[in-house]
């Protein structure tokens, strides 16, 4: 979420949030001019046009009641995350049970030293730019696609990049084949013109490239890896 607002403020937004305790990343976001509150309250969204949510949201969240009775529209971080991804021409999406962080970082710092001047959005901080975000105006946006709760499935990016597949989040997934179905789904979810990426070092990935419709481009260091 503080990637997402600290992009959408560059983009010029007035943006605003809270959490329940101030951090070393909300500190930051005060730092850019973003109004942060401690602790949640309904009296945080007075004035907002939008509020968007995480999963980690509970239904009972006063700002959530408070949005709902003004009627003001209440956002998934995932939907707001697809809409950012129409900033851009180019927008690569990493998914993936382990490394997607790792692999964002990478991707953008890569694509910064290629001075290619790409936006990037992820859930952790990267050494480089001392950030979990980065706003720039090249054609390019990278983000980290989240399986949790389904929500990588709102997604829609020109690639699509998958790690590897483990059974995780077994509140959301009845078991690996609803795991690797969602998957699937979020490969296929990549226009027909795009490209699907997949890691062929791990079988639970393999298991799912037949059932992908998409160009695909193979990688790893298993012999039969395209790159």
């Amino acid at each position: 979420m503080s990637g997402m607002a600290e992009l959408l403020h560059k983009l010029g937004f007035n943006i605003s949030g809270s959490d329940l305790k101030r951090s070393e990343r909300t500190d930051s976001l005060q730092n850019l001019g973003i109004n942060i509150s401690e602790g949640h309250n309904n009296t945080n969204i007075n004035g907002a046009d939008v509020v968007v949510y995480s999963s980690a949201v509970n239904n009972d969240n006063p700002e959530m009641d408070a949005a709902l009775s003004k009627q003001i529209p209440l956002i998934r971080r995932a939907e707001m995350l697809a809409e950012l991804l129409k900033v851009k021409t180019t927008s690569i999406a990493i998914a993936g049970t382990h490394g997607k962080t790792t692999t964002c970082s990478m991707l953008g710092t890569i694509l910064t030293e290629a001075e290619t001047n790409p936006t990037l959005v992820i859930g952790g901080i990267v050494n480089k730019f001392q950030s979990n975000t980065i706003s720039g105006n090249g054609d390019i946006i990278v983000v980290e696609a989240d399986e949790f709760d389904r929500s990588f499935l709102t997604l829609q990016p020109t690639m699509g990049l998958i790690t590897n597949l483990d059974l995780e989040h077994l509140d959301c997934y009845k078991n690996l084949e609803d795991l690797q179905d969602a998957f699937i789904k979020f490969a296929n979810a990549v226009p027909f013109y795009g490209k699907v990426v997949v890691c062929t070092d791990h079988e639970n990935t393999v298991a799912i490239i037949p059932y992908i419709k998409r160009p695909l481009v193979t990688f790893g260091l298993h012999k039969d890896a395209e790159v």
